[in-house]
């Protein structure tokens, strides 16, 4: 969202690096849940960061048995259904109340215009 706002923020925080903190034993790290626009405008060989990565952590979805842990109560056959309808992204489990119904939760958390989910598969595809 950073980048979004100002296309130039890798190159100033490149020229902070250089400039700044190279020497100090500081460990920066950036974040980013968009990887093309991580590998893109950050990581490329034409991005200012380019050659300064020390490493990459990968984060995947959480599995059936982690994610569970969001909806304790739903018995073995709705929590599968809930992980197949969620994913394994903590952002979106989140949003289960787990004292409602599946169902419930998919109307209010994904189907309703004024959810947080709602324009979520708009905005991964753009």
């Amino acid at each position: 969202f950073l980048i979004q706002e100002d296309d130039s923020l890798p190159s100033r925080i490149q020229r902070v690096w250089d400039t700044k903190l190279k020497e100090t034993g500081m460990t920066l790290v950036l974040v980013g849940s968009s990887i093309s626009v991580m590998e893109n405008k950050v990581l490329s060989g034409s991005a200012p960061l380019y050659g300064r990565r020390t490493a990459t952590i990968d984060l995947k979805p959480l599995d059936v048995a982690d994610a569970r842990k969001f909806f304790p109560g739903y018995d073995p056959e709705t929590a599968i259904t809930t992980w197949a309808v969620y994913g394994g992204t903590p952002y979106y489990l989140q949003t289960i109340d787990p004292d409602e119904a599946l169902a419930t939760n998919v109307q209010q958390g994904i189907l309703s215009e004024q959810s947080i989910l709602y324009s979520e598969p708009e905005f991964l595809l753009r």
